[in-house]
């Protein structure tokens, strides 16, 4: 039994615009029915001297309910479902299986029960999964043809968020002096996005041309996002973090990983998850976990420099968050053995600002020329870069920053719980998590 069950007893079904469509004024259709459209059985006679093809007395048989005129090029083609009519469903229009018995007006209504397959699961086949099979197999060609230039799939198991999400949802941050950043200004940015930069998960399929290297279909990968326009040197030399645009992030321009799947438009952006490295970490790894990794590596001649004739260097890291605590675990095995890791946070009315929060600031030049001080800036690392943070996490075994597991349906919920600063270290999305 399916709807369609209930709308022969309720006498059809609504079309919108006041009209209806009524069973009862169908050719053929008659009160009192014997409904049933999802019917199997054995074989109990055949009538009339059509062929029974393959099919026997005594066979397990379900029936193929959707009956048209029998007349015209589509039902001769095996093709009823697109006959005009009058159409003789059995169960919706002429009597069914809710019977001892049915009658069929052809054999090649009755379909043999492939061996291993029950008898009740073949019933059902022949409306709910014959619809739900044709809706499949009518997207295929669609999905097989933009697969080719769409890119990679991949099945998603785990998604975390940072604060950069909380960018992407309100549209932006603010630079300073009055201006704003915008993503709704970005080339190729378009409304609805699905969210999400940190991905890891199965590879499903290879679209293209593109040769997949070392990655095949089924492996565990981690999603490197930050994809630039794929023309310039940077983007060919994977330091794509360099690329002047238009930028392809995949997560705040393009559509992410807050999916059962995501499209990466190239094989080079599916890093092998390194084994002893759990899917969850390597997914956090791609946004706070390389560039805090770009930061530490960033700082790392610097401080060389300085070992070699101070007995001591210290590096101060300005905010315990979700970068902030990568960047003091990845310095101690990054930095030269002896270097002191301070962190501070925000206290006594001192402000540290971490991340892309905007703002400006004053400098003292002099100082800076005669300290020999320098300032730089550090966006996400290059995709050389993400594989190394890879390797040395799993090889090191460095632990991560506390991860809180949610399950997707939660994701406004901790959205909001990150904006305001109440999720201790990352908050990661697991999608068979309920």
């Amino acid at each position: 039994m399916c709807h369609t069950d209930v709308h022969v007893w309720q006498d059809g079904f609504y079309l919108g615009e006041g009209k209806h469509f009524r069973y009862s004024e169908r050719p053929g259709f008659t009160l009192p029915i014997i409904m049933g459209h999802e019917t199997s059985g054995t074989v109990y006679s055949f009538g009339g001297d059509v062929d029974p093809g393959d099919v026997k007395v005594g066979d397990n048989v379900v029936v193929y309910p959707w009956v048209g005129c029998e007349n015209c090029q589509a039902c001769a083609t095996g093709n009823a479902n697109y006959c005009k009519g009058p159409l003789k469903y059995i169960g919706p229009v002429v009597d069914g299986g809710y019977s001892e018995y049915v009658s069929v007006p052809h054999p090649r209504y009755l379909v043999k029960v492939p061996e291993g397959l029950s008898m009740d699961v073949a019933a059902v086949l022949a409306c709910g999964g014959l619809t739900a099979y044709n809706g499949v197999t009518t997207v295929q060609p669609t999905v097989e043809k933009l697969s080719k230039f769409r890119g990679q799939y991949l099945h998603v198991v785990y998604a975390g968020m940072c604060h950069t999400d909380v960018h992407v949802w309100q549209d932006g941050f603010y630079l300073g002096e009055g201006k704003h950043f915008r993503y709704s200004e970005r080339p190729g940015f378009t409304l609805p996005i699905i969210m999400g930069h940190e991905t890891s998960g199965t590879v499903y399929s290879f679209g293209g041309d593109a040769d997949p290297g070392d990655v095949k279909v089924g492996d565990n990968v981690v999603v490197y996002p930050w994809v630039g326009c794929e023309n310039c040197q940077a983007c060919a030399t994977g330091n794509a973090n360099y690329c002047k645009g238009p930028l392809k992030y995949i997560g705040p321009v393009v559509d992410g990983g807050y999916s059962e799947y995501v499209s990466v438009p190239h094989p080079r952006y599916l890093v092998k998850v390194p084994e002893g490295l759990s899917m969850d970490v390597a997914a956090v790894l791609a946004c706070g976990g390389l560039t805090a990794y770009n930061g530490v590596t960033t700082v790392q001649p610097t401080v060389e420099k300085l070992s070699k004739f101070r007995e001591r260097c210290t590096l101060l890291i300005v905010g315990p968050g979700g970068l902030g605590l990568w960047a003091v675990k990845l310095a101690k095995h990054v930095l030269p053995q002896g270097t002191r890791v301070v962190c501070a946070d925000v206290d006594c009315g001192i402000h540290a600002v971490v991340g892309l929060f905007g703002g400006g600031g004053t400098i003292p030049l002099p100082t800076f020329a005669l300290q020999q001080k320098q300032v730089v800036g550090v966006h996400v690392g290059g995709l050389h870069q993400f594989r190394e943070l890879l390797d040395l996490v799993a090889h090191k075994q460095i632990p991560a920053p506390p991860l809180e597991h949610h399950p997707l349906e939660h994701t406004w919920d901790v959205l909001q719980a990150l904006q305001a600063g109440k999720v201790e270290g990352r908050a990661v999305f697991h999608m068979n998590k309920t």
